[in-house]
């Protein structure tokens, strides 16, 4: 195999994950409509509440996480048994496979799903910090409306939730123990 389909087989194993990350986070809007679902069922008085909004966050997050998953590790094998035949050669009926340079190339897939989770979570984490600021100004300037601003921590000024303000589901990627706004 020449050196230029070598880089064409490692650039789609780079690509390929990428795009699954980015089309799944659209299909990730369930976590979205989870955060509604859970704040709405928190609301039960009691241990009821808590444990009504715990199943309902847990199970979206299981439907988002199993769904990653099992996407990436279908396509990881899907992708092997395709570049599995490019790094055959057949010498005298006898089959022989280039298993270095096969995982050497399949090693793209890691770093391209890496590479779109890291760009979601600084994206999450530029707009979360986008709506902080927000609310912090709209609190100071427009204020209760009889004159008198807000505290900056004000409990009647609170910021919206990142999930109402993006495009895509970012919020999954928002982890609010490492936000330190």
């Amino acid at each position: 195999m020449r050196g230029s389909e070598r880089v064409f087989l490692a650039n789609t194993a780079f690509e390929l994950p990428a795009r699954c990350g980015a089309d799944l986070q659209h299909a990730g809007q369930v976590a979205v409509f989870a955060n509604a679902r859970t704040a709405v069922s928190a609301l039960d008085a009691g241990e009821k509440g808590w444990t009504g909004s715990f199943n309902t966050a847990f199970q979206s997050g299981a439907i988002m996480g199993f769904s990653l998953c099992g996407l990436s590790l279908f396509v990881l094998y899907s992708m092997c048994l395709i570049y599995r035949d490019a790094f055959t050669v057949i010498v005298d009926e006898v089959r022989y496979i280039n298993y270095i340079a096969l995982f050497e190339t399949i090693s793209g897939f890691g770093l391209g799903g890496s590479c779109i989770a890291l760009f979601g979570r600084v994206g999450g984490g530029i707009f979360t910090k986008a709506a902080d600021v927000g609310a912090d100004l709209s609190g100071k300037v427009i204020g209760l409306g009889d004159g008198k601003k807000l505290d900056e921590d004000s409990p009647y000024n609170p910021p919206p939730p990142p999930s109402l303000l993006l495009p895509l589901p970012m919020s999954l990627l928002y982890t609010p123990s490492v936000d330190n706004s």
